[in-house]
């Protein structure tokens, strides 16, 4: 009887103490610290983990470069340095050794996760989007149009990740069609134009000047130099 009192005794304590846990990482004073982004309505795209080369949240992402580095580019907070610590079938797993800093990227759950060697562990970000290797047979979008000229300019961005740019001109109105790290936008209308053009809706702004592109995608900001620039003009 002594044995069972024990064993109950035991799972009372072991409940407590997940309970405690749970309310010390909704309470941890670090938490309020960090933007996490609940009220995105950007769909998150399934994606295999073992593929996964980039991991986007609202104003930054994460990327994968050479062997198992991976670089965190925040658009206020600048650049941050991990190494790919593992992969399992829900998430990959980072560690900043300057730092003492964890980061588990759950594409299951889409959440980062942060904890450190100080104890402190919390929601990050919530992941909007990932992607895996930039495909290499990118090619700007095909449409059939009434355009009177239409341009196909590409890019390369930072970390290598490629940027295609389709612009139809029609009388004196300008549409642009986009592919960005294999994701595709379209219908984005020139809202002013100049030395530098600017594309627009609600989401998201593509600026094309003369030898390079800045676009903010679903939040994202990318700087991208021109590679190459072909004109197709309706016979």
């Amino acid at each position: 009887m002594s044995q069972v009192l024990k064993i109950l005794s035991l799972i009372s304590l072991f409940c407590l103490s997940s309970f405690a846990h749970a309310g010390s990482f909704h309470n941890n004073p670090s938490m309020s610290a960090q933007a996490v982004n609940s009220g995105s309505n950007i769909q998150f795209v399934a994606t295999n983990v073992a593929a996964t080369k980039t991991v986007f949240y609202q104003g930054g992402k994460f990327v994968k470069g050479q062997g198992k580095t991976w670089i965190e580019r925040h658009n206020k907070n600048g650049k941050f340095k991990f190494r790919e610590v593992k992969r399992d079938k829900t998430s990959i797993y980072l560690r900043d050794d300057s730092r003492g800093v964890d980061i588990r990227l759950n594409l299951q759950a889409k959440k980062v996760f942060y904890s450190d060697d100080d104890g402190n562990s919390f929601l990050l970000y919530n992941v909007t989007r990932t992607g895996g290797s930039a495909p290499t047979n990118n090619v700007a979008p095909t449409k059939k149009t009434n355009a009177a000229s239409a341009t196909t300019i590409e890019y390369s961005c930072n970390e290598g990740i490629p940027l295609i740019l389709f612009i139809e001109n029609v009388g004196s109105e300008s549409a642009l069609f986009w592919i960005h790290d294999g994701f595709k936008g379209s219908n984005l209308k020139r809202i002013s134009s100049g030395a530098v053009s600017v594309y627009a809706d609600r989401r998201n702004t593509v600026r094309v000047g003369r030898n390079r592109a800045v676009v903010n995608l679903d939040g994202i900001r990318d700087v991208c130099r021109k590679v190459k620039e072909t004109k197709h003009e309706k016979p």
